[in-house]
This record gives structure tokens, C-alpha cells and sequence, in this order.
């Protein structure tokens, strides 16, 4: 009988556990409309905010404000990319960044969205500078890695039309090139000038990042016209196709901490998340 109670207990705690981390990613789902004191309809960045927010992508703050004008720091980047464009979320045994370790909130985070990401080689490994603010340059090379575009030929004597080309990072100035060329990242245009100002390391703002990550989103999203044969057209009880979750694990000292991707489904639910101490997969 004891063994029987202690296996009732040990599931009940796995599902408190489980549904500990799914509120925990849950990124407030439920404001559906929601609207920010410092963030009016007239807002250059409303729209994309709205967008975002009401998709789980980005939050306001409890005092019900958005904070348009706040820094993005490289850390809060990475979780913006990794959740907007439902990145799966991956984990390595050795920490890619000697700065991100296992036990800091931003590792899945970061190790997720590496390849859109900027880091900085040193002698001694690898740091990815978490608490730093993300720059113009950053998110350049993001969305073209987004857009997949980065394999693209580029003329780079595109940046000779901006004031400010040497300020941009020597190994991302082909990101930066493509990004101006496809009218991803423009800058701003100086006055009597033929010239513009890029600022590749001008500090990225939430309403900025919201922006630019909605723009993305919409070009990825942009519908096809198509043709039915006669079965596909006549068939409207076909059962959904869920995308598999990627689930990952990882140790946080005494604790083994789950991430998993997000599912964009306005008609999905949720998963059924089973720890087994015995069945490994």
C-alpha cells in the first residue's frame, strides 16, 4: 500500500511540475485586447505592438504600461526571437557562451536562437554579453537570417551611402548591406544630404524590436492563391495535423527544468507533457 500512495504522490508532483512550466511560458495569453496608458492608438508601433502581445510574443508590465522607449537587452532579444518565430527550443550539454551558463533564465533562450544571434570571440571561449543593450546591427543580422537571405549576393558599396558605415561591425557589414538593399533596415536620411545615418549601434527599443519582428511575421504569413481537386474541396471534417513538440531538458541545480516550443494554433489546447523515471523517451 505504500508503494502503491507513493506512486499516486510521484505523479501528482510531475503534473504540479508540468503545469508549473506551462504557466510559467504561458507569456499572458489571455489579453486578448490589450491596451497600454503609455501606448496610444495613434502609436507608430500600435499596430505591431497590439500584434505581439496579444500572441504572447512580448508583455506589457504590471502597472499596465508598455515602456515603448525601454531598451532591448540581447538577452530579452533572444527570447523575443525564439518565441516569435516559434524557434525549437534546443540545449547542449556544454553552454555555448561562457557568460549564458545552465542556470541562467535566458540559456534556452539563447542556445535556441544562436544562429540568429551575435556573439564575441575572445581567447578564453566564447561570451554572448546577456546584460548588454541589443544594437541595430544585431537585429540587421537577425531578420536577414529570418528572411533567409543571408546567402544573397550584396554590391557593400551600398554602405558608402551612409555617414556612419564604419561604426558597423567589420564581420556583419553584409548583413547590414543585405538589410538595406531589401529595404528590411533603412536608417534615416541626413539632412542636406544625399547621405544617411544607419546606427548600427543604436540601442534597440521594445516598440522598435515589436516593429521590426511584426514585419517579419507578416511576410512569412503571406497567403497563396491555390485550387482544390474535387476530394480536398468536399472534405471539411479532416482532422487536425499537430506539429510535434520539441521538448528539451536541462539540470538547474537540484531541479530539471523543461522547455519546449510554442504552437501557433488559435484551435490547439495544450500537450500532455509525461515525465518517466524509467522510460527515456
Amino acid at each position: 500500500m505504500y508503494q502503491y500512495f507513493k506512486k499516486i504522490l510521484s505523479g501528482f508532483l510531475v503534473l504540479v511540475f508540468v503545469m508549473s512550466l506551462s504557466f510559467g511560458v504561458s507569456f499572458s495569453q489571455n489579453q486578448s485586447n490589450p491596451i497600454f496608458s503609455d501606448l496610444p492608438q495613434n502609436h507608430w508601433a500600435y499596430n505591431a505592438v497590439k500584434f505581439m502581445v496579444e500572441r504572447g510574443i512580448i508583455t506589457g508590465y504590471p502597472d499596465n504600461t508598455f515602456r515603448p522607449d525601454n531598451p532591448v537587452t540581447r538577452a530579452e532579444f533572444a527570447r523575443i526571437m525564439v518565441i516569435s518565430l516559434n524557434l525549437p527550443i534546443k540545449v547542449t550539454d556544454e553552454p555555448s557562451f561562457k557568460d549564458v551558463p545552465k542556470d541562467h533564465w535566458a540559456y534556452p533562450y539563447v542556445e535556441s536562437a544562436k544562429y540568429y544571434l551575435t556573439g564575441f570571440r575572445t581567447q578564453n571561449g566564447d561570451y554572448f554579453k546577456p546584460s548588454d543593450y541589443a544594437v541595430r546591427e544585431d537585429m540587421a543580422v537577425a531578420l536577414v537570417k529570418a528572411k533567409g537571405l543571408q546567402n544573397g549576393n550584396v554590391d557593400l558599396n551600398i554602405l558608402n551611402n551612409y555617414i556612419d558605415k564604419d561604426q558597423i561591425s567589420k564581420n556583419l557589414a553584409k548583413y547590414v548591406a543585405i538589410a538595406i538593399a531589401k529595404g528590411i533596415m533603412v536608417g534615416s536620411p541626413v539632412p542636406n544630404s544625399n547621405q544617411y545615418k544607419f546606427e548600427p549601434q543604436g540601442i534597440l527599443t521594445r516598440a522598435q524590436a515589436a516593429v521590426l519582428l511584426y514585419n517579419v511575421l507578416n511576410t512569412q504569413s503571406i497567403e497563396e492563391k491555390i485550387t482544390y481537386d474535387d476530394n480536398s474541396s468536399t472534405n471539411n471534417n479532416q482532422q487536425n495535423n499537430y506539429s510535434v513538440p520539441n521538448v528539451a531538458a536541462y539540470t538547474k541545480g537540484d531541479k530539471v527544468v523543461l522547455v519546449w516550443n510554442r504552437i501557433n494554433d488559435k484551435k490547439f489546447k495544450g500537450y500532455a507533457v509525461v515525465i518517466s523515471k524509467n522510460n527515456s523517451s
